[in-house]
């Protein structure tokens, strides 16, 4: 089996985003939404924005979703020869995740054929891992999930994952990196056999994510030609949250509501020069509220391939270059904010890393025993993510549920805004001057030459008051 090594890959050369992948998402409208639809909220604000943690949903369904996308070599082949990845719980439980087809008019899709779907399968990685935290920690602040829809922004998502910083590519390959990734995560089904007591906690065959995305250019989301400047996704969390995200069903006794907590620096961690650090990250942050020390073969196999672990057992420069690699990885997370303690017994000090290691400590205790790799595999660890996660953990606090952002105000075509404009007597300057635009691109939307940006629509709605309403009423 391969190396399970995430590389990343060189932007296309053409300049293309995906317009939408997965499901549509409802247009907004001023008033309540057709019968079956789904009002669009506005987009959310970004993740971290009082404190460094937020919650996060950790339940089975996020632990096997997110080893499927760190261990591409443990998908196997269904009878079909179609993939998919078992991961097998206590108690006879079993959570499978398969790739879907992207027929946007069913909740209930199918399984991929087989060569397309192991294509995506390869495509897997820590950055499709990291971004599948962040759609759920949106999720585990609604308290209904399952049944409405979260809206981000690109733009937003690069900040919170760290990726503004990126001085290498540009903000158009980042976008396009992100569309990437979300269309990954578009295409992971998930299939749950689970009972807990009288829960009945099974879930057919669906999504983990529904998403689709929108792309918005320069001179229209459609313009030819028109180079990207925003991406927004909107979300629809599966059917798994109403089973393992369900703040009403655990308190009537019918569901779970598993959480934990993501810190900010988990996303900080650079998932292609610190790989290793940041696999563990995304499988301890889930594991969190569950256990705190590991024995270290049972964490490695969590996250590194079998064929790896053979390797570095079979070869010495193998092992002692994953030895090193899992030094430098406990120091990475040790660096952001991670506690870390060696149990004596079990992992002394010739053992530990360097970096641990007290500089006072004789050569001779510091050097590594005959048989060091049998012994580290049977070492024990405790990994305590970064404060206040422990605290939060300990008190068992329910993390408050986020109220419904309000819709998104409709969108102005180009005659609304002329007529809004007239209707307060100002002339395209000084309406310009107001909302911080030039005159021209007063002109340019009123002529139905540009687009109004998503950003926009609030603003204006802001500055021309009921002038709005009055012009969408008449333009009906």
């Amino acid at each position: 089996m391969p190396e399970d090594h995430p590389r990343p890959e060189p932007p296309s050369p053409a300049v293309t985003l995906p317009s939408a992948a997965v499901f549509s998402p409802p247009a907004p409208s001023p008033g309540q939404a057709p019968p079956g639809q789904l009002a669009l909220p506005s987009p959310e604000l970004p993740l971290f924005q009082s404190r460094a943690v937020t919650p996060v949903a950790t339940g089975g369904p996020m632990l096997s979703s997110a080893q499927a996308l760190l261990r591409r070599d443990l998908w196997t082949k269904d009878d079909e020869g179609k993939p998919v990845y078992r991961r097998h719980f206590s108690q006879g439980r079993v959570i499978a995740h398969y790739i879907t087809s992207a027929d946007p008019t069913s909740q209930y899709p199918e399984a991929l054929a087989e060569q397309a779907a192991w294509q995506i399968v390869e495509q897997f990685g820590i950055p499709t891992a990291y971004l599948h935290l962040v759609f759920a920690a949106h999720a585990a602040t609604q308290s209904s999930a399952w049944q409405g829809l979260f809206r981000l922004h690109g733009s937003d998502l690069l900040k919170t994952l760290g990726m503004e910083k990126r001085t290498n590519v540009t903000k158009l390959e980042k976008l396009q990196e992100l569309a990437k990734q979300a269309e990954l995560l578009g295409s992971m089904g998930v299939w749950v056999v689970w009972r807990e007591g009288k829960r009945d906690l099974n879930v057919r065959a669906s999504r983990m994510w529904d998403v689709a995305i929108d792309v918005h250019g320069q001179q229209g989301r459609e313009a030819v030609g028109a180079e990207p400047t925003e991406v927004t996704f909107t979300v629809r969390p599966g059917l798994w949250t109403e089973k393992f995200l369900n703040r009403a069903g655990r308190d009537a006794g019918l569901a779970l509501r598993q959480f934990g907590y993501l810190a900010q620096a988990t996303l900080r961690i650079n998932p292609y020069h610190e790989e290793l650090a940041a696999k563990l990250a995304v499988y301890l942050t889930i594991m969190s509220r569950l256990r705190a020390t590991y024995r270290v073969q049972n964490l490695l196999a969590a996250v590194e391939s079998e064929e790896a672990l053979h390797q570095a057992a079979h070869d010495r420069r193998r092992r002692y270059a994953f030895k090193r690699r899992w030094d430098h990885a406990l120091l990475t997370l040790h660096e952001h904010g991670w506690q870390i303690t060696f149990d004596p017994p079990t992992y002394p000090l010739a053992l530990q890393p360097d970096w641990a290691q007290p500089t006072t400590a004789p050569v001779h205790l510091r050097q590594l025993p005959v048989g060091y790799w049998r012994l580290l595999l049977a070492a024990r660890i405790t990994l305590i993510p970064p404060e206040p996660i422990p605290d939060l953990l300990a008190a068992g606090t329910e993390p408050p549920a986020r109220q419904p952002p309000p819709l998104a105000p409709p969108p102005l075509g180009g005659s609304q805004l002329r007529q809004a404009r007239e209707a307060k007597g100002w002339s395209q300057r000084q309406l310009a001057a107001l909302l911080g635009k030039s005159q021209t691109w007063v002109a340019l939307v009123e002529q139905g030459q540009r687009q109004i940006h998503p950003r926009d629509h609030a603003q204006l709605h802001q500055v021309l008051g009921s002038n709005v309403e009055s012009a969408a009423v008449a333009r009906r």
